[in-house]
């Protein structure tokens, strides 16, 4: 049991942090090591086996949402991590820059983030699908996303995103 810590020039060490020899004990830095060794660990584990362990999002972009002309389209397929230090897949377009994560286990769970911003940065659209264990992400015609639209100036992004399994 540890006792009250006081604060003050007459502060004393609480109970059960110094050994018999009056030298601080060297569980707490094992376990804190321990711990952060497990966690890197885990960023490189595979997703659990009910996740998809990939996803893709599918996008086409168009300078004038209503033309075709300088239309591009492609997928993004994200590797499902497990781990909260995850780097986004990035799609640059003229007009917008696309960021993906999936999160496949992580200390608030699954989760697939997007966000499209603008060149300079600001914020457009950002979305967070927090995925239950379990939860079915069958892919319908438009994936667990659905089809959205983000708008800056005439340009016009769509995407939606799947699981690939």
């Amino acid at each position: 049991m540890l006792a009250p810590v006081r604060s003050g020039a007459a502060t004393a060490p609480a109970r059960g942090m110094m050994s018999d020899m009056g030298r601080p004990r060297r569980r707490v830095r094992v376990v804190v090591a321990l711990v952060g060794a497990a966690a890197q660990l885990g960023a490189c584990s595979p997703p659990p086996p009910d996740l998809p362990a990939t996803i893709g999002c599918t996008y086409q972009y168009r300078p004038d949402a209503g033309a075709s002309a300088g239309e591009r389209s492609g997928t993004v397929e994200v590797l499902g991590t497990t781990g909260p230090a995850t780097a986004p897949a990035v799609t640059e377009l003229p007009d917008f820059r696309m960021e993906v994560v999936y999160v496949a286990a992580g200390p608030e769970g699954a989760s697939v983030r997007i966000a499209v911003d603008d060149p300079a940065g600001e914020p457009l659209h950002h979305v967070l699908y927090q995925v239950d264990a379990g939860a079915d992400l069958s892919s319908t015609s438009h994936g667990f996303t659905g089809l959205h639209y983000v708008s800056s100036g005439p340009a016009e992004l769509q995407y939606f995103c799947v699981a690939d399994g």
